[in-house]
């Protein structure tokens, strides 16, 4: 049997508190009641009941700021439970016998929280739905400057009454300005412009023009463009004439 040098101190208290909700600026209103005993042969705290209700105001306080406002009775049986069995605190000698708590919340409030959650969820969604605009244009853009075709295609499925002798100059003259604002693709330009001198040319020259680019192939060591070439031309039946040099 424990023996005690003074008589152990017991006591009841009750207090109300305001705890933190889900909901970010509403809050519970909330009833504790408890006892408490000390636990100590000698006293060891001057105040044991300040212990015993921070103890207990700190358990509803986490039960309650997991949960949004509509969920006062959920919030109340959860803070029961936990209080309705004896605890002993280690460091502060006493023990809380048992506790209750009484949890409640404003109808006037309960509706203000779901509205502000209904906005913030469709914030939300406003973002997430403006972030998949934005990588769909980036996307549509990328594939515009690597290929100005595309734009031809869109404006045509988009808009098929507009599309007439004056659509095909305007595309090329956004290709050529898209050039320019993305120096990385300006090379698009320049291909265009290789690709108008070819088609002026007499089939004779254009395929003496052709032959000539295995050598410039093999010079920077990417021979590999030349099997490709290969490939393209006997997929046209062009002739590729290349020598011994140009093939190695």
């Amino acid at each position: 049997m424990r023996r005690y040098r003074h008589e152990p101190r017991t006591g009841r208290a009750g207090f109300s508190v305001q705890l933190a909700s889900a909901n970010p600026d509403f809050f519970f209103h909330a009833d504790l009641t408890l006892a408490w005993e000390e636990i100590s042969p000698t006293p060891t705290h001057h105040d044991p009941q300040a212990v015993a209700c921070d103890y207990v105001r700190g358990v509803a306080e986490s039960v309650a700021n997991k949960r949004p406002l509509n969920q006062a009775e959920i919030v109340e049986h959860r803070v029961n439970t936990l209080l309705g069995v004896p605890r002993d605190l280690k460091d502060e000698t006493v023990r809380i016998a048992w506790g209750h708590a009484q949890i409640m919340a404003d109808s006037a409030d309960i509706a203000d929280a779901i509205a502000e959650r209904r906005r913030q969820r469709e914030s939300r969604l406003k973002t997430e739905e403006q972030e998949r605009e934005i990588a769909r244009v980036e996307a549509f853009r990328y594939r515009v400057l690597s290929d100005p075709g595309m734009a031809l295609a869109h404006s045509f499925m988009n808009n098929p009454g507009s599309f007439d002798e004056g659509a095909i100059t305007r595309i090329e003259i956004l290709a050529r300005k898209a050039a320019v604002y993305d120096p990385q693709n300006a090379w698009v330009a320049i291909a265009h412009i290789l690709q108008e001198f070819i088609s002026e040319l007499s089939p004779d020259a254009r395929t003496e023009m052709i032959s000539a680019l295995p050598w410039w192939f093999a010079r920077y060591r990417k021979s590999e463009f030349t099997q490709r070439l290969r490939k393209e031309m006997e997929l046209r039946n062009i002739p590729l004439h290349l020598d011994e040099t140009e093939e190695s």
